[in-house]
């Protein structure tokens, strides 16, 4: 055993008492060191597979895309884990910074905020969480693991979650490898469509693809209970799947905050 996890014994002990180490997706292949998996367990950010022996983890539910003062509000009525911002011009869903924290200053301060970025530069990055609108990073792009080194050098206590656009298995084994903190699987970049989610099952996936995800793309307050039922995510993120004519549906917010709290 290295001296370094010898010295931690105490800390693992303590740990132990909540999480089993075993219930870890793989993290002595995705962290460089066991410093950097005491920091991710710090900020939240190592969680235990539902489904391999922490079912009683409540899902988290997201919900990305907050543009307007209203939305805001719908977010403080029905209290999502999390809330997001994008920050990708082409998006119709698109907040400058200014914009984004007005909207944080409205927002009720348990929520934490999502920042959702597409190949952006890190120090702008670094500009937009120094701000306070945003207190994670989401990359929504072609970020390399360099990139994310980058980013988290800029911004080492920031978590920093990893979307994935998913089309076969192979996708899965690339996320399964990434240094991010958090992994996203997704169809695209806001298509509002579900990818094939029977490529999350065992007989699909093998036994490599061990990690907690979050999982996006239309999903619905119809299709919620279904989805975390069969294929048992750390968290859904909804955006078009609470919208109506483009904008947020506080509706469809309440029935969705509910539904995943109801699992």
């Amino acid at each position: 055993m290295p001296r370094h996890h010898m010295k931690d014994d105490h800390w693992n002990d303590t740990w132990n008492k909540k999480v089993k180490l075993s219930e870890l997706y793989a993290a002595a292949s995705v962290a460089e060191n066991f410093t950097e998996l005491k920091r991710k367990k710090r900020h939240g950010v190592i969680y235990p597979c539902r489904e391999r022996g922490g079912a009683d983890m409540p899902v988290r539910i997201k919900i990305c895309g907050i543009r307007r003062p209203q939305d805001v509000d719908y977010i403080n009525e029905y209290l999502p884990d999390y809330a997001g911002f994008i920050f990708w011009e082409k998006s119709f869903r698109y907040v400058t910074l200014q914009e984004a924290c007005a909207l944080r200053k409205r927002m009720d301060a348990r929520i934490p905020t999502v920042g959702v970025f597409v190949n952006e530069a890190p120090e702008k990055i670094a500009e937009y969480v120094h701000s306070g609108a945003v207190r994670i990073v989401q990359l929504h792009g072609q970020e390399t693991e360099e990139d994310i080194s980058n980013i988290r050098r800029l911004l080492p206590d920031v978590p920093i979650w990893k979307a994935f656009k998913v089309r076969s298995v192979a996708d899965l084994q690339k996320a399964q490898l990434s240094t991010a903190d958090q992994i996203l699987l997704d169809n695209g970049y806001g298509t509002g469509q579900c990818f094939d989610h029977s490529l999350l099952t065992r007989e699909s996936r093998g036994a490599y693809f061990t990690r907690p995800y979050i999982l996006a793309g239309g999903l619905t307050p119809e299709n919620i209970p279904e989805v975390i039922t069969r294929y048992h995510p750390f968290m859904v993120d909804i955006s078009s799947g609470v919208e109506t004519d483009k904008c947020k549906d506080p509706e469809k917010i309440r029935r969705a905050v509910q539904t995943v709290r109801g699992i």
